[in-house]
């Protein structure tokens, strides 16, 4: 969200242009890596992240690409912290 917040011009010309669907593809891929691993990390650690932890990979990642775009694009009267804040309470719900 502080990448989005400090280069809100360039993220919004990617979102409006036909480069979006490459970005945004990219940008998921490797969000659901990150999940991925942070899922397995949390198993080795004892934790539970559900039945299918890639699957959850995917739901949030998803969430987060969505949320970010809502944001910059409809939700800009909320701030940034407000966002996060949301958003890791309806996580915590899953």
């Amino acid at each position: 969200m502080d990448f989005l917040e400090e280069n809100q011009g360039i993220v919004r010309t990617i979102l409006n242009s036909n480069g979006k669907t490459v970005v945004l593809g990219v940008l998921n891929e490797q969000l659901e890596r990150d999940m991925k691993q942070h899922f397995r990390t949390a198993a080795q650690a004892g934790a539970n992240p559900g039945q299918n932890p890639e699957l959850l990979a995917v739901l949030y990642s998803g969430a987060v690409i969505n949320c970010a775009q809502w944001w910059l694009t409809r939700g800009s009267r909320m701030t940034k912290e407000q966002v996060v804040d949301q958003f890791a309470l309806l996580v915590q719900r899953l």
